[in-house]
């Protein structure tokens, strides 16, 4: 694949050297394992004990690997023949905690089992009505699955469990230096220092 920008490290088609791909596929590890706090922050989000966390946390993890499995598939309807690792992510976080607020934890299980349905069968269509889905929509949706978790996120960022609570000094410092760190090797770093800037952020925090 040709280099389209000078932004891009590595094609789609390149093989990264040896060294690199260990660390690429390290902040990989730690990014999977970072997901994995999800459903625990979810359980806890609606008063769920440790044990329900536990279950949760090993029962996504289990449906991540099977949907890695499935998606480097090459069978007809079925996976892209792309190994993508499934994780975790804050796309469904909002609206799993409305549905377990408001129906506990089988209205949200019913409702991610919908959602996964819906989004089989809408995966085999989705290349010829992209036509639906311009940069602009595609980026305000994005930009909602942000703001719809930035609640949650806040409570953690500042260590505070209810309204009123006083803020954990030792939470927000962790969290403004990882913070920082990793926007920063983003936007000034250069070469390894931006391609692993998760990875950095993660180990200073």
């Amino acid at each position: 694949m040709k280099k389209e920008s000078n932004e891009i490290i590595y094609g789609v088609d390149d093989v990264p050297p040896p060294g690199a791909l260990l660390m690429l596929s390290l902040q990989q590890m730690m990014l999977l394992f970072t997901a994995a706090t999800f459903p625990a922050l979810l359980v806890r989000e609606v008063g769920g004990s440790v044990d329900v966390a536990s279950s949760m946390v090993a029962m996504t993890m289990v449906a991540a690997g099977l949907g890695s499995i499935l998606q480097a598939l090459r069978l007809p309807g079925v996976g892209s023949g792309y190994l993508c690792p499934n994780l975790c992510g804050p796309s469904y976080l909002g609206v799993s905690l409305q549905a377990a607020w408001h129906g506990g934890f089988p209205v949200m299980h019913g409702m991610i089992v919908f959602a996964g349905v819906l989004e089989i069968l809408l995966a085999n269509i989705i290349r010829h009505i992209r036509f639906l889905f311009p940069s602009v929509v595609v980026g305000l949706v994005v930009m909602m699955v942000g703001v719809n978790v930035i609640a949650v996120s806040v409570t953690n960022f500042f260590g505070v469990a209810y309204a009123f609570d006083s803020v954990r000094g030792a939470d927000l410092l962790v969290g403004c230096i990882a913070l920082l760190t990793m926007v920063g090797c983003n936007l000034w770093g250069r070469g390894p220092l931006r391609m692993y800037c998760l990875l950095i952020g993660i180990l200073v925090g």
